[in-house]
């Protein structure tokens, strides 16, 4: 089935460029064998609820207080600890990801791959991975490129396929393998951070692409 301007639409009504999108995720889809409806499904449900339907491309670090706590429960432990990095974006950048997921200490990578693309994409890491898959090295140099419908839509199908989540995305009864939504979403977002929304979003995909409830 192709990823149509209806499709795009359908799942994520406030998209304002349905059409592109589709065009740009029908490519991406082919470019990482991203074949099966469920499979499409669940991605485009993950896409909908990381991005905002897809309104939102980078990762917005200005919180409050309160909601450091709701995001990484595990580093703010206490109001008073969270409010050192309320409203302060590159603080909390280098907080939560210098030294990890490939970012260098003492280095502007904490906040140079900080989340983009349609699924967040976050870390040196993960955007060379992504450089290196399509040949492409000016996506390190130039990490903004990932805002753009063609990198953005082959940056989350490349994190889609990397991380295996079309095994999780398809029921395989003769390898005993079913769907499981929520490790997906463990796997995107590192917890089950708005699952209700995301689950709505999978619902909805899942009648766009002809399949049953789950």
């Amino acid at each position: 089935m192709v990823t149509t301007e209806t499709v795009i639409k359908t799942i994520m009504p406030a998209c304002k460029s349905p059409a592109a999108w589709g065009a740009a995720f029908d490519h991406a889809f082919d470019r990482f064998w991203i074949e099966e409806p469920a499979d499409k499904a669940a991605l485009l449900a993950q896409v909908a609820h990381e991005s905002v339907e897809l309104t939102r491309l980078e990762e917005n670090l200005s919180y409050t207080a309160e909601r450091l706590r709701q995001v990484w429960p595990s580093r703010f432990k206490s109001i008073e600890f969270a409010r050192r990095y309320e409203r302060a974006p590159h603080r909390l950048a280098d907080y939560v990801y210098s030294n990890r997921l490939g970012n260098l200490p003492d280095s502007m990578d904490a906040w140079n791959f900080r989340g983009r693309g349609p699924i967040m994409i976050t870390g040196r890491k993960n955007y060379q991975g992504f450089a290196e898959s399509i040949g492409e090295p000016l996506v390190v140099t130039v990490p903004d490129m990932l805002l753009t419908k063609t990198f953005g839509a082959m940056g989350a199908a490349w994190f889609w396929t990397e991380n295996k989540l079309s095994l999780l995305a398809v029921d395989n009864p003769g390898d005993d393998i079913k769907e499981d939504f929520d490790t997906i979403t463990r796997r995107v977002s590192g917890g089950l951070h708005g699952q209700e929304a995301r689950a709505r979003y999978w619902t909805k995909a899942r009648s766009v692409y002809g399949l049953k409830e789950v």
